[in-house]
């Protein structure tokens, strides 16, 4: 049974990066199309995807899906054999397909194995597959012997015609190579000569070469002279020719290439050749040893066992690894971490009893001892961390889905794609995101009439950002649309009862902006497909709050809006601070904490029924730990009046003042979730043993800084500019 579950994770893994795979060459097909020249190669791409995905989900038994790869594969085979045409109609349906496909998947994932495609999707498919061929121009291949024309694949010959079609020359690049770097030097050749025209195919030559060399003709198709061919691959060891015309006159020979004897002929391949060719191709020759008998005979044994070996090796240098798993190893390195401490507390308690050169001794091995545990941690770390790039690439579909349904054109600019944050907080923010770039499309960019009216471009901007910010990913949505007013988000907010007006009134605009994140909020009175009901941007913001994150919002009117989202990089393992308020022990992150000072309480300031302080000349809102939990013996005085510690913790540009009554150090603290009883309490993030079988609670600074903001909004009051902090006083 272990064996089975592993084997459909397996196949689930490996399913979703091949759908991920198709997806970006739809994106990128859909790019192509506006721009008016369509790579047949991304084409090709995208149906040898859809050709992966049917052959694995029929060896797993997803009947489904391997019937929607079917229909699928042979609307992309005509495509690529230019008996149907791509359109943006088309496009719209081998998008749907990404979607049934991930519905598809997560069925199989939930045990439902026969969950069929919706019947009018597959309707289109069908006649999209079915239709009747489009005409296709002949195109005279007159020139090109009969014998290389009798190999071709029919997707090669077609791209044979079609670039004949197009006015191109067809050039033979005879190459030399290497057999022990045959990929490494085929993909060189390829990319150079894509860049001066179309690479159609690979032909083996049958022309005599040393036993560790291979002949290959590169069948191209261009509109470059034949001296640009050749000067595009200088350095390579090859010759140019053009088709139909290989003279000695009509050829050209690279830096690299044997100039001495006549010019290569067309290549002949006699009929029942090509497979024993290109088995020569595929299969690494071996020189033969000059040596005999016996001992030649032992090599060939030797040589054969060492083939065997190597067939047998994996190409691939990677595995997949159950989170669950690196969740169980990340829960052991906690327990290392507490026997760790614990069995430092016991050698200071018994250092009286110990000899000194002992004591040093195991004081020395307790410090090796934590590095190679934070190695290990960071190890564990690393692997859980993926590129957000892969969430953005989802976006790209979201993006021309709706901008079709609003009939707008909106480009999609991606930067930061390599950032790395936690795989599951990457898959977290995923939903938040395309709720997002929804808004942005049907609400921030305007129409193109009224683009153009306002002096913008017709085509819509949104930029997709992430970039780390010290120990958190900074992940920025931002459009060049129509801004927002502030004052009729307030006035629409108390329009919809969702604030008082007395309050309303006397709102910042920052604050105002926040009002957005209100349940039920929309500046929309009619709903349609894409939004109005009021749903969206509260469910965006409880996301990032359960993720320990925080959403900031600016605007400029007739400029765009940019929403920021500040997020750990890891809610894993933490470094935290350790706190105590009323005798109960906390913890805080050790990312979200600025400073820790201390005051006296004649520096506290109430304003509006609010304690303030202020500190480098910034006022913060002042909040206590204990009052914050209500806990026993939260309303007596300050331990000491004039030595008040205050934590200076924040997210993003926010900062609030924690007061507590003892800081007890730093310490690495694996974060467990909660329980039941716990879960869904403001400014609770998890809970951490601290050994002596102690747990704790991790509080939630996002939430913390968040709810303290908002009621100083509520009481007139707003921080001003940013809080840079003084020189870090946190004990470790």
């Amino acid at each position: 049974m272990a064996d089975r579950d592993r084997n459909i994770e397996e196949f689930l893994s490996e399913a979703q990066e091949v759908v991920e795979s198709f997806s970006r060459c739809l994106e990128t097909l859909d790019r192509q199309l506006r721009e008016g020249e369509v790579d047949p190669d991304v084409v090709n791409s995208a149906f040898r995807a859809v050709h992966s995905l049917k052959g694995t989900a029929g060896i797993f038994g997803a009947d489904a899906i391997s019937q929607t790869s079917h229909v699928l594969e042979s609307v992309l085979d005509r495509i690529r054999l230019g008996k149907a045409q791509l359109s943006p109609d088309v496009l719209d349906d081998l998008f749907a397909a990404v979607d049934v496909f991930s519905s598809q998947l997560e069925a199989y994932a939930a045990g439902k194995r026969d969950v069929a495609p919706p019947s009018d999707f597959l309707e289109r498919l069908s006649s999209l597959a079915g239709a009747s061929e489009a005409p296709a121009e002949d195109a005279s291949l007159a020139g090109l012997d009969p014998s290389v024309l009798g190999v071709l694949t029919e997707y090669e010959e077609h791209r044979l015609r079609e670039n004949v079609r197009m006015g191109r020359t067809i050039f033979r690049v005879h190459a030399l190579f290497d057999l022990a770097e045959l990929d490494k030097g085929i993909e060189t050749l390829k990319q150079k000569l894509k860049n001066f025209g179309e690479v159609i195919t690979y032909l083996p030559s049958m022309d005599d070469t040393a036993p560790d060399r291979i002949a290959l003709d590169v069948l191209v198709g261009s509109k470059c002279t034949l001296a640009e061919i050749a000067a595009a691959v200088a350095g390579e060891d090859v010759e140019v020719h053009r088709t139909g015309e290989e003279t000695g006159a009509q050829a050209v020979a690279t830096e690299g290439a044997d100039q001495g004897g006549a010019s290569v002929p067309s290549p002949k391949i006699p009929s029942g050749t090509l497979q024993p060719a290109m088995e020569h191709v595929a299969t690494p020759a071996i020189a033969p040893s000059p040596s005999a008998g016996a001992e030649d005979d032992a090599k060939d044994s030797a040589t054969d066992d060492a083939g065997d070996e190597v067939g047998l090796r994996s190409l691939s240098q990677t595995v997949r690894v159950d989170l669950r798993r690196l969740d169980a190893l990340m829960n052991l390195v906690g327990e290392l971490r507490v026997v760790h401490a614990s069995v430092g507390g016991v050698l200071d308690e018994a250092h009286a009893d110990i000899p000194s050169d002992v004591l040093r001794d195991l004081g020395l091995q307790l410090r090796t001892m934590e590095r190679k545990l934070s190695m290990l941690q960071q190890a564990i770390l690393d692997i859980r961390m993926v590129p957000i790039g892969h969430i953005f690439d989802k976006l790209g579909r979201v993006v021309r889905k709706i901008s079709r349904e609003t009939d707008k054109d909106v480009r999609l600019v991606v930067s930061g794609g390599d950032t790395e944050l936690d795989k599951l907080i990457a898959e977290e923010i995923s939903a938040p995101l395309v709720h997002m770039v929804r808004n942005c499309i049907d609400h921030g960019i305007e129409s193109p009439t009224e683009r153009v009216a306002a002096g913008k471009p017709a085509v819509g901007r949104i930029d997709l950002r992430a970039f780390p910010k010290g120990n958190r990913v900074v992940i920025e949505v931002e459009d060049d649309g129509r801004g927002m007013d502030w004052r009729a988000i307030r006035d629409r907010a108390v329009e919809r009862g969702l604030i008082p007006p007395h309050e309303a009134e006397g709102l910042s605009p920052a604050a105002a902006l926040e009002l957005v994140f209100l349940p039920g909020f929309t500046t929309r009175d009619t709903t349609s497909t894409v939004s109005g009901r009021g749903v969206g941007m509260d469910v965006v913001k409880t996301n990032v709050t359960n993720l320990s994150g925080i959403i900031d919002v600016s605007t400029e009117p007739g400029r765009g809006t940019k929403f920021a989202i500040t997020l750990p990089v890891s809610l894993a393992i933490i470094q935290a601070l350790v706190v105590e308020a009323v005798g109960h022990t906390f913890c805080l992150p050790l990312s979200s904490v600025l400073e820790a000072a201390l005051i006296s309480e004649s520096e506290i300031l109430t304003v509006e029924g609010h304690e303030v302080v202020t500190m480098h000349g910034k006022t913060l809102p002042l909040l206590h730990l204990a009052r914050l939990f209500e806990l026993p013996g939260a309303d007596r005085g300050y331990l000491d009046p004039e030595q008040i510690h205050v934590v200076v913790i924040g997210v993003a540009q926010h900062r609030v003042g924690l007061v507590v009554d003892f800081l007890r150090g730093q310490q690495d603290v694996v974060v467990k979730p909660l329980g039941r009883a716990l879960r869904g309490v403001p400014g609770v993030a998890g809970a951490t043993e601290l050994g002596a079988n102690r747990t704790v609670l991790l509080l939630d600074v996002a939430s913390l800084v968040q709810g303290a903001l908002r009621d100083a909004a509520r009481a007139l009051y707003r921080p001003a500019g940013t809080y840079e902090g003084g020189e870090s006083r946190v004990p470790s």
